[in-house]
């Protein structure tokens, strides 16, 4: 397995805009960017990659958030450019994996909305945003010599063989002992 990166899920990001909507650019955002020039336009950005919930192979799991800044010049109806906000949406929806490998989990939080205050200066263009939240596993995963390391479990006791109430489980994290 090869170590996946950010600019290769941004590119990968990239390239399937490019497959889908011809005609249009499709580039990566710069704020430095004339918004008017450059439409009709589709500008990749990502934001922002806290930690997410770890997968327990030692990759970075980093929980992108990325925005896609659709952009049309001013004089054309609003109504066009909210569907083109909606197709890159359903895009995304059905068939948000950028590379492969089993590196990203499917995104999430997907919304489109408006974004124009950051760029009060610039008046001859339009635009909306669809963003999105997405778990990429960034790195080599390491394996694990002797079997599957367990983060956390819960032990349930049931003398009889019935199940026991889900509030009577003790949760165990990795090192501590059960007090019984």
């Amino acid at each position: 397995m090869t170590q996946t990166t950010l600019t290769e899920v941004h590119q990968g990001i990239v390239d399937r805009l490019k497959d889908a909507f011809t005609g249009i650019t499709v580039e990566t955002y710069s704020p430095t960017t004339d918004f008017a020039a450059k439409a009709p336009a589709l500008l990749v950005e990502l934001n922002s990659f806290p930690l997410a919930k770890d997968a327990g192979d030692y990759r970075y799991p980093a929980d992108c958030c990325f925005t896609i800044h659709c952009v049309t010049k001013k004089d054309q109806p609003l109504v066009e450019l909210w569907e083109m906000a909606a197709s890159v949406a359903q895009l995304i929806y059905s068939n948000g994996f950028w590379v492969s490998g089993g590196v990203m989990e499917r995104p999430h939080t997907l919304k489109a909305h408006a974004d124009k205050p950051r760029y009060q200066d610039q008046v001859d263009y339009e635009s909306r945003v669809v963003s999105w939240r997405q778990t990429i596993y960034l790195g080599e995963p390491k394996p694990v010599k002797e079997g599957i390391v367990v983060k956390e479990a819960y032990l349930g006791y049931a003398p009889g063989r019935e199940t026991p109430p889900i509030e009577s489980y003790m949760r165990m994290r990795d090192g501590e002992l059960p007090d019984f």
